[in-house]
């Protein structure tokens, strides 16, 4: 059973992958960031983000 995963920095790079591979296994994403202006965004490319 998959659980809930924060990932910091997960608007790109490596936490944006790691948030898509976590998705993709079930787990429930939050992501935080603080300097990327397109940063909200990136959950349309999250499986089930929104």
């Amino acid at each position: 059973m998959a659980g809930v995963m924060l990932i910091t920095g997960g608007s790109r790079g490596i936490g944006a992958a790691t948030a898509r591979l976590a998705a993709q296994r079930g787990y429930k994403v939050a992501l935080n960031y603080v300097h990327n202006s397109g940063g909200s965004g990136c959950t349309a490319h999250v499986p089930g983000g929104g």
